[in-house]
């Protein structure tokens, strides 16, 4: 180990070059930085990703051999990942969008790098740098489809284990029924926190496994049926609890196995099926292992051999200029992104303590949010409030308005500040047709709320300077597009509840929804500015 240390040569301008771009990059990604480890990486599904770097660090120094013996040079080929990073910035901070912002610190590193030491280098530590967007979270709506998905199959699977075993169980949405009047709340969730951790450990082991690529690609693929199994195991061993010793000791061994103990009898299973795996045909195993230790030298000289590409060199009045263009690059985006104001704020046409509790046969009465809520929102205005007709139907409506938005300080999706334990899913979209106004009709997207059997039709919609959008993306696009053209990304988030009565028909929510929509949408225009 110490000769190996003592083996790399240290080149000043090379460590002042990294100082450089580590300071801009702070600089620049800061805000997202800060978002990426104190709030995302704090929810639950994600608290894994504080291991992440440390993984990345040791497959790094685990390569510390070949990258002491690789040629490195400079490649304009780099700037290909380089200036999408940059693209993606732009695209990032002016749509508002975090998840965007970190693939374009991905992006930006990759390039550097490519830029700097050429692709043998990349080539060398390429899975270090695919681990890294391992860090991130997934969009909110992929994560709802993901998991709404994954718990539906765990849930199937874990009644039909106990139902096989002569128990008497039925399964209503997220929760397993006993009988008539016994219930057992299952949040199947739960367990799938660790989903994404035993697809990553997966991964890892499949990459250390010295065998044949089939080998490997099936230790991987398994981890993904793998983690659904032992959380349906979870549930149906629950629900074995539930009918011998009740809630309180079910709920307490659910909530120890699919911590830790799942995640650890997933791995059990995955080092058992490496196991099993290397002693599938042994000899091409040995014969193929001892080939690549036999090419492994020859092909280093061959790399040390290999002419040079046009776009390559090591030339040093090359790897100054290719320096100079990184830093010059990077810099102007962080003085642009900190000197010029791409929004201007608008304010709201009405303020929204104006809007009416009288809207045709409805009577609302306003509700108020509370204050740590209102913290992490960030609007500008808002008004929710519950309106009722005669016959006793409500309907919550709910407007955030921002007459400006940033990083961090944008349109929250509309799940947002719903009651605790109530499961938002989205569905599809749907069109409201309006009378007596500019649009004749707008589309909305559909949803629903469910908690044990209980059900509420959602519709929401994101009015936007002009534009009725439905989805998350279409936001951030809009917000880039418009920052740009027009220096405003003012906007506003709109969401109408009723609830389904078991005794009515889905159709007269849509109905009640849709007549509702028809007449506050005339309204909505008086308060938010086109």
């Amino acid at each position: 180990m110490l000769k190996e240390i003592q083996n790399i040569r240290i080149k000043p301008l090379g460590w002042i070059t990294a100082g450089i771009y580590g300071i801009i990059l702070a600089f620049a990604y800061l805000h997202a930085l800060r978002n990426l480890i104190f709030v995302d990486w704090n929810r639950e599904n994600y608290t894994h990703c504080y291991f992440i770097p440390f993984l990345v660090m040791f497959l790094i120094w685990n390569k510390r051999q070949q990258l002491n013996a690789v040629r490195t040079y400079s490649s304009w080929m780099g700037l290909i990942p380089f200036i999408t990073g940059v693209s993606f910035f732009w695209l990032g901070e002016l749509g508002g969008a975090h998840v965007v912002l970190y693939f374009s610190l991905w992006f930006v590193i990759i390039g550097l790098i490519w830029m700097h030491m050429g692709w043998p280098t990349i080539r060398i530590i390429w899975f270090a740098l695919a681990m890294i967007p391992a860090m991130f979270p997934l969009p909110n709506f992929l994560t709802g489809y993901i998991s709404h998905q994954l718990q539906l199959i765990s849930l199937k699977l874990g009644v039909s284990v106990v139902q096989l075993f002569g128990l008497p169980v039925t399964r209503e949405g997220n929760y397993i029924e006993f009988g008539l009047i016994q219930m057992l709340a299952l949040e199947a969730g739960i367990g799938l926190r660790y989903f994404i951790l035993i697809m990553l450990s997966g991964l890892v082991l499949a990459y250390f496994f010295k065998a044949h690529t089939w080998k490997r690609i099936m230790l991987f693929l398994s981890s993904i049926p793998l983690a659904i199994a032992v959380n349906s195991l979870g549930i149906a061993l629950t629900a074995f609890f539930f009918s011998i010793w009740g809630a309180t000791v079910a709920e307490r061994f659910f909530d120890w196995f699919s911590g830790l103990m799942m995640f650890l009898l997933a791995l059990a299973f995955l080092l058992i099926e490496m196991l099993v795996l290397w002693r599938i045909c042994p000899a091409n195993k040995r014969k193929s292992s001892e080939g690549a230790q036999e090419k492994g030298p020859r092909g280093e000289e061959a790399q040390e051999r290999e002419p040079m590409h046009p776009c390559i060199t090591a030339s040093p009045r090359r790897r100054v200029s290719v320096c100079i263009v990184g830093i010059l690059v990077l810099g102007l985006t962080l003085g642009l992104s900190r000197a010029m104001e791409f929004r201007e704020k608008m304010p709201a046409a009405r303020l929204f303590n104006q809007f009416p509790m009288e809207i045709g046969e409805w009577t609302g009465t306003r509700q108020t949010v509370e204050q740590t809520l209102l913290n992490a929102l960030f609007f500008n205005d808002y008004i929710i409030a519950n309106y009722q007709n005669k016959q006793g139907k409500e309907i919550n409506f709910y407007v955030a308005y921002y007459d400006s938005q940033t990083k961090g300080e944008s349109i929250q999706p509309p799940s947002t500040g719903l009651p605790a334990r109530w499961t938002f899913r989205e569905s599809k979209n749907a069109k409201v047709i309006l009378i007596a106004h500019s649009l004749p009709s707008i589309e909305v997207n559909r949803a629903f709320l469910e908690k044990q059997g209980a059900k509420q039709l959602v519709y929401f919609w994101y009015p936007m300077r002009g534009r009725i959008l439905t989805e998350s993306y279409q936001v951030k696009l809009a917000n880039f597009w418009d920052a740009v053209t027009r220096q405003r990304t003012d906007g506003a988030l709109v969401r109408v509840i009723t609830p389904v009565d078991k005794s009515e028909r889905m159709i007269d929510a849509e109905v009640r929804l849709a007549c509702f929509v028809r007449e506050v949408v005339p309204i909505l225009d008086q308060f938010i500015p086109k």
